[in-house]
């Protein structure tokens, strides 16, 4: 059975190494990553995903953060050979503060302005994250365009994938960044009351879970699914 792996927002998918790295034989991965140059809807790209699913092996679609609603609207469309759902740091509908309506403020100019390492390590990788983390951040936002970046971002505060979520009939992990200073509390709550028997692990650590803590996601995940499936 593979792991197929959704991106973060940068959608390169070069995030995804801290984890593939520590993932048992039994469960291979398959990286998945969005055009660096083009900026596609959330439509757009669960239509692209979907095409690429292994067509004929078992698979579960783990997906962080941005990628949420393009796993879910997958999962919604119940795939013969899906089996399970894991999703971190992760939602269903605007997770940030910054109401819809504000999102033009969202633009290219916005991006092209490098994060100073202190909004990293406090939005992103928490403290004192590793240099060569860090580094894999960098060369991962710089290699998309900044149109691409604040579209992206624009859709995850225009996103609302909550009837899709309730279709979903696979077993559903959602693992749960104990200082994720960016998707609000609220929307986990909000996921909880659609799906009560989705099974929710806290893991201490910041939104970008998956590259601080990729030991820890890999236990909690492969025991949810020995249980599960």
């Amino acid at each position: 059975m593979k792991l197929v792996l959704l991106p973060g927002l940068d959608g390169t998918g070069l995030l995804s190494e801290p984890l593939v790295q520590v993932l048992p034989a039994h469960l291979p991965p398959v990286v998945m990553s969005y055009p660096n140059d083009k900026a596609e809807s959330y439509a757009e790209l669960v239509r692209s995903v979907k095409q690429q699913m292994p067509a004929s092996e078992d698979y579960v679609l783990l997906a962080e953060s941005f990628s949420g609603p393009v796993a879910i609207e997958i999962a919604a469309t119940q795939p013969a050979n899906l089996k399970a759902l894991v999703l971190s740091a992760t939602f269903v509908s605007n997770p940030a503060l910054l109401p819809a309506l504000m999102s033009f403020l969202l633009c290219g100019p916005f991006f092209k302005v490098e994060p100073p390492q202190f909004v990293i390590s406090r939005y992103l990788l928490g403290d004192k994250p590793p240099d060569n983390l860090v580094d894999t951040f960098r060369r991962a936002r710089r290699s998309v365009r900044p149109e691409v970046l604040a579209f992206r971002m624009r859709s995850v505060i225009n996103a609302d994938v909550r009837k899709a979520f309730a279709r979903c009939r696979v077993p559903i992990l959602y693992l749960r960044a104990r200082q994720d200073r960016l998707v609000k509390p609220g929307s986990l709550i909000e996921m909880q009351k659609i799906k009560p028997e989705m099974t929710v692990v806290e893991i201490d650590g910041p939104h970008l879970l998956l590259q601080r803590e990729p030991a820890k996601c890999t236990e909690a995940i492969v025991r949810y699914l020995a249980g599960a499936l």
